[in-house]
């Protein structure tokens, strides 16, 4: 998700970084950091939401999602889309 091979697009995660990700019993947690410069509007920040969704629950072993800011359960991912926590495949 961090990288493309067509010059015509653009990632919307390649500026956001991994600090950690596990899994444990259905959950997938993962923390990022997002420099200033990887922050965008929200209609980015919902297509960067939905690509993450789409991605991991593909996997039929992740139920849940739970996304951390730098290690923490925030109520906004960039400021402009409420986080649910976790993010279930039921609702998605």
């Amino acid at each position: 998700m961090q990288s493309n091979s067509h010059s015509d697009l653009v990632s919307l995660w390649n500026k956001i970084e991994l600090n950690s990700m596990k899994f444990n019993e259905g959950v997938l947690a993962i923390d990022v950091r997002i420099p200033d410069e990887a922050r965008f509007g929200s209609g980015a920040e919902l297509l960067a939401l939905d690509a993450l969704k789409e991605t991991m629950f593909q996997f039929v072993e992740i139920n849940n999602l739970e996304l951390l800011i730098d290690g923490k359960t925030l109520e906004c991912f960039m400021g402009h889309s409420e986080l649910e926590h976790p993010i279930s495949r039921n609702n998605q």
